[in-house]
């Protein structure tokens, strides 16, 4: 292609161009044009680099109709000698986690530590969304351990994303367990989203035990709830008849002086109401 003042754009700068072209494609979902473009650099005799595959895997692998094509690409990115990263190893073990074929993720791990590439915390989130996705939850303890094997900090997002992935197929007893096993590791301080996340499963379990047990803890490791933990909690209370406990959570949203909206105070009153205290509910009003 000429170039300013009649010069020819050198083959780099042609393959940093359609790099860019593929990207704006694949956000424009329009993949007839990335194959298009794919078949105008071979006829070009331009030669993809570890970019260009990247950007094919990533956008590849997240659209489910395109999962085999990110295996061929990565196939053909090994054939051609083209530098692998972890992006690159990443995408594929995403788009086969995603398709359910866990023995070919097998096979990737095995074959990065050959490579001496290591899996990072993406890789195994990627594992974790293939397992949910096929409801193979009781596997999930597989990502811990290789994890574990590995050295890899696992941090607080990863294990609400586990009890999400573990609620959403109503996996409520290893929900449990997990955090049981959490808080006994004396190394680990839970934060406060991860609390809420487990006090969210436990009250839609219907697990009022729990839910009392983790909000004692909260308060224990010095974590303050926030309103949508009071919200829960007296709504439960409520549920169990157990007025002490609504007026104890009313008290601690008025010392720790939380912003109280039309939410909170139709829970309240709901929980007055089912407790048969019907003046203070008609005093609330």
């Amino acid at each position: 292609s000429p170039g300013a003042a009649g010069q020819r754009i050198l083959p780099q700068r042609l393959i940093a161009l359609y790099n860019n072209l593929l990207q704006e494609c694949f956000r424009g979902e329009c993949y007839d044009l990335v194959e298009e473009a794919r078949a105008t650099m071979q006829e070009g005799r331009l030669s993809p680099n570890s970019h260009t595959y990247g950007i094919l895997m990533e956008g590849y692998s997240a659209v489910p109709k395109f999962q085999n094509k990110v295996l061929d690409i990565f196939e053909e990115m090994s054939n051609k000698k083209v530098m692998v990263t972890i992006k690159s190893y990443n995408a594929v073990i995403r788009s086969r986690a995603l398709s359910g074929d866990f023995h070919v993720v097998d096979q990737l791990l095995q074959r990065m530590e050959s490579e001496g590439i290591s899996p990072d915390m993406a890789t195994f989130r990627f594992i974790l969304r293939g397992y949910g996705a096929h409801k193979r939850y009781a596997d999930i303890d597989r990502c811990f351990e290789e994890m574990q094997r590995r050295e890899i900090t696992v941090d607080m997002s990863f294990y609400s994303e586990v009890v999400t992935i573990l609620m959403s197929g109503d996996a409520f007893e290893q929900v449990a367990g997990l955090y049981q096993r959490l808080r006994q590791d004396s190394n680990l301080s839970l934060s406060r989203e991860l609390f809420e996340t487990f006090l969210h499963a436990f009250t839609r379990a219907g697990d009022h035990a729990r839910t009392k047990e983790l909000y004692k803890d909260m308060k224990a490791c010095g974590v303050q709830p926030s309103l949508e933990v009071f919200l829960k909690m007296i709504a439960m209370c409520g549920y169990l008849d157990d007025f002490k406990g609504v007026q104890a959570m009313e008290a601690e949203v008025n010392a720790n002086k939380l912003a109280k909206g039309s939410r909170y105070y139709t829970e309240l009153l709901s929980a007055y109401i089912n407790c048969r205290m019907f003046d203070g509910a008609v005093e609330l009003y």
